[in-house]
């Protein structure tokens, strides 16, 4: 009952038995430094309660009737953050019945006969007894979760009926938050803060929310606090928690670290992946008009690592570099767009999806010799080889050749089979020699090589007279 009782009220009690203790400055304590009592009753040797020696105390005697309170205070400047807990020692009274009654811890902020937040008194403390010996000397975490009020201090309160009633008060301190700054990082970038009041001895714990929610990760030994790329932010901006432990015993409250991610849109190519042949010339790679960055810097890979593109990068404002004209390209090649922004102090980078301009190359066709024939021969058979999937022709024949002699034009042109190329030669050609010109196609791809020049010699036929030139001059 009385456990189910303190986790209603959000209340941490941790107990600890009376130790020695490190003096007033050391460490990241933050310790009282001042006091006010109560005006009924007696204090004696008020100020043990808030200087050194850790093992002295202050002794509250209470009047006949009534109650009397000794309220430690931190220093002006240093007063704890709302959810901060704080750690006090004292001597409960001798009498069960005394702490039932009459003994009280409150939070107090500048009205120091008032009181801030939830205090502690009665069936509340009774969830202590179980630890709790009278007359020896305990400290405990005074926290209350769903607190958040300002408070310099923490009063002890003590009370009842009779005379010399007692509870002393040791000291009260507090674990000051880590120190960190808020980080602005690129998105999908790691990055670490140091935090620059760590001292030995001190560790330090990553969570989600301010109060309660998740560790995220392990306990933290060093100073520094990694950022994990994967971290996600709403809106570019979140909030995690940092939170101080003094050998893994007295805990701080947790200070925020902002995380603030620059993120850069409209980088976008809206031009898709295209296809080529070999030495052809790619249409204009369109882009997202984007004036919020400082830089745009359009890059190229074929293969390794990205390098960027020579005359192909500047301000914004210059509209050239918006889009980008590839030159023609003789092998698949991939691009895209940097754009670089500076936010926060920060310069980060964009990149914009990839577009590939595939290039298919092209069909290279040799003729491993030229044909002779004898006239009146209607085939002249040209042996070849082709490479690059070659697979339809063409055929042209040179300026000046009679027009009895027909081209083969066109696409989808003849097929190439076997090893030759048979070519027609009019019933009627005169010997001489007849040149042109061949090139073939890849169907599949629409690549079509480099024409490629041929010859046919034609020899008269035997016996029959054959004038030349020099023939009809004599």
């Amino acid at each position: 009952m009385r456990a189910c009782g303190l986790a209603r009220l959000g209340i941490s009690l941790l107990l600890f038995l009376a130790m020695a203790q490190v003096g007033y400055g050391q460490n990241n304590r933050v310790y009282g430094s001042r006091d006010v009592i109560s005006a009924a009753g007696n204090v004696q040797n008020r100020p043990n309660a808030y200087t050194d020696p850790l093992t002295d105390y202050s002794r509250i005697i209470s009047p006949l009737l009534g109650s009397a309170w000794q309220s430690v205070r931190f220093p002006v400047g240093q007063e704890p953050l709302p959810k901060s807990p704080v750690y006090i020692k004292f001597t409960p009274p001798a009498a069960l019945l005394d702490l039932l009654g009459t003994t009280t811890l409150s939070k107090t902020n500048t009205n120091l006969a008032g009181n801030v937040g939830t205090s502690l008194s009665n069936g509340t403390l009774l969830g202590l007894l179980g630890t709790l010996t009278a007359n020896e000397p305990v400290e405990f975490e005074f926290f209350i979760s769903g607190d958040n009020v300002e408070f310099d201090g923490l009063k002890l309160e003590h009370g009842g009926l009779g005379l010399g009633k007692q509870a002393d008060y040791y000291y009260l301190f507090y674990i000051a938050p880590p120190d960190v700054p808020d980080v602005t990082l690129c998105e999908g970038e790691g990055g670490f803060v140091e935090v620059s009041n760590h001292k030995p001895g001190y560790s330090y714990r990553l969570y989600d929310a301010q109060t309660g929610g998740y560790q995220i990760g392990s306990d933290i030994t060093s100073d520094t606090v990694t950022i994990e790329s994967h971290w996600e932010t709403m809106d570019g901006v979140e909030e995690y928690w940092l939170e101080a432990w003094e050998d893994n015993k007295y805990r701080s409250a947790r200070w925020p670290i902002v995380i603030r991610r620059n993120k850069i849109t409209n980088n976008e190519i809206q031009s898709g992946d295209q296809t080529i042949c070999e030495g052809g010339t790619p249409q204009k790679l369109i882009a997202d008009l984007n004036f919020d960055v400082d830089l745009l810097q359009w890059q190229r890979k074929t293969s390794g690592d990205w390098e960027d593109i020579v005359g192909a990068g500047g301000s914004p404002f210059v509209g050239t570099y918006k889009d980008y004209q590839p030159p023609p390209l003789f092998e698949t090649t991939m691009f895209r767009r940097v754009a670089t922004g500076t936010q926060s102090g920060v310069a980060c980078s964009s990149y914009s999806n990839e577009v590939t301009v595939t290039v298919n190359p092209l069909p290279v066709l040799t003729i491993l010799s030229n044909a002779a024939i004898c006239e009146g021969e209607t085939v002249a058979i040209l042996p070849y080889s082709v490479t690059n999937g070659g697979n339809q022709y063409k055929l042209t024949w040179d300026d000046g050749t009679p027009g009895s002699f027909v081209n083969v034009s066109g696409w989808p042109g003849p097929a190439l089979s076997g090893d030759d190329i048979n070519v027609a030669i009019p019933v009627s050609a005169e010997p001489g020699t007849y040149t042109g010109k061949i090139s073939v196609r890849n169907s599949a791809t629409g690549c079509e090589g480099e024409e490629k020049s041929f010859s046919i010699q034609i020899f008269p036929k035997p016996g029959k007279p054959h004038l030349t030139i020099s023939d009809v001059i004599n």
